[in-house]
């Protein structure tokens, strides 16, 4: 099974699996965000690979200032509708998601 870079085309002999992380800002903290369920290249959307993935930045959430502000995120993708191995149980993926928090310029 091998990471690509967009969604497999038809006929793809490859166990080929796209997958990219969007985020959103939710204000109470559930999944309900307007997901675009679509890969358009977003500046809040990052592709899945076997490398480091970096982005400068996905999400910039507003201060609290005594109300939470919540940062969610959800994996979509596609795979390889009919390769010449077929997918088993043991076809699985580890993704692992880090963040980086910068707090953003101030005005004094």
């Amino acid at each position: 099974m091998i990471f690509v870079s967009e969604p497999p085309v038809s006929g793809t002999p490859d166990k080929e699996v796209f997958l990219y992380a969007e985020f959103q800002q939710s204000f109470d903290g559930r999944l309900d965000a307007p997901w675009n369920r679509k890969y358009i290249g977003a500046s809040n959307q990052l592709v899945v690979s076997t490398s480091d993935s970096d982005k400068e930045t996905v999400l910039t959430l507003p201060a609290g200032n005594g109300t939470p502000s919540y940062g969610i995120y959800k994996l979509f993708g596609c795979t390889a509708a009919s390769p010449s191995k077929m997918w088993t149980v043991s076809d699985t993926i580890h993704v692992t998601v880090s963040f980086e928090f910068c707090p953003a310029d101030s005005e004094d």
